[in-house]
């Protein structure tokens, strides 16, 4: 859960393609 979390936090930060993968994440 702490990963995800992390992941969720560098997607905002980073927004772009990291966000496709937050969004897969959260399919998982």
């Amino acid at each position: 859960m702490v990963e995800y979390h992390e992941f969720m936090v560098f997607s905002i930060e980073d927004s772009g393609d990291k966000n496709q993968i937050n969004i897969e994440k959260e399919e998982l």
